[in-house]
């Protein structure tokens, strides 16, 4: 096992320290263009950038196999902003 030694202290801090200061952190908001319902699939979709139908499809197995997924849902309508 290698020992850390004071360069790779400092390698490491100055990797921590290059993250971009002029992004915007990602933040959770319901779909105002791309909803069906309330927008909270749309919503999810834009945050981990994927596809809002496979979002879709995966609260739609959730309701299928315990129904879990509707209580998620109205979860996240109630607690997940509107995006503005």
């Amino acid at each position: 096992m290698p020992r850390k030694t004071k360069n790779s202290q400092a390698e490491s801090t100055e990797q921590s320290e290059n993250i971009e200061p002029d992004k915007k952190p990602r933040r959770l908001c319901r779909s105002t263009s791309d909803r069906m319902i309330a927008g909270v699939c749309g919503g999810l979709a834009e945050y981990f950038n994927i596809d809002p139908t496979i979002v879709r499809l995966i609260f739609v197995a959730t309701v299928l196999f315990g129904g879990s997924g509707i209580i998620a849902y109205v979860i996240l309508w109630a607690a997940v902003p509107e995006k503005q």
